[in-house]
């Protein structure tokens, strides 16, 4: 059962009122209905909004968290290497001239080698911690044993 409620409007509002609901195809009583609607919903609309705005600020925090992890490792990475390039230039002494071609080609082969590991391992082989782990999880052996 519907309750009948009169209601006084200012003209102004009573045209804007009207040329809204014609508008959209309805009578002015039903646009009444729907404003009212929409009115008495706007809490839960808010509430809503709220927690989508929490989840897109949680999101947001765990992107930047990452962000700065991936940078992080990226900074001990390129340390890493500049440690080792440091390690390797002082305690390599330079090669005679008569074994320069010799090294290179080996030099060579090992680095192609060392590509084929490294795209093993961007594919999914083994990593360098999985290795480590296996040496280091192997029992040791005694001395005169097999």
């Amino acid at each position: 059962m519907s309750k009948q409620r009169p209601i006084r409007l200012p003209e102004k509002l009573d045209a804007q009122l009207e040329a809204k609901a014609t508008e959209r195809g309805l009578t002015v009583s039903a646009a009444i209905r729907e404003a009212i609607r929409a009115w008495l919903d706007e809490e839960a609309r808010t509430e809503k909004l709220d927690q989508l705005e929490a989840r897109l600020v949680a999101t947001l925090n765990r992107a930047g968290r990452d962000s700065r992890l991936a940078r992080n490792d990226t900074q001990m990475a390129i340390a890493m290497l500049d440690s080792f390039v440091r390690l390797y230039l002082l305690h390599t002494p330079p090669l005679p001239r008569d074994v320069v071609k010799a090294s290179a080609a080996a030099a060579d082969e090992r680095h192609e080698k060392f590509v084929r590991n490294f795209i093993a391992t961007l594919q999914g082989d083994t990593g360098l911690i999985e290795r480590l782990a296996a040496v280091f999880e192997q029992p040791e052996q005694v001395e005169g044993e097999g």
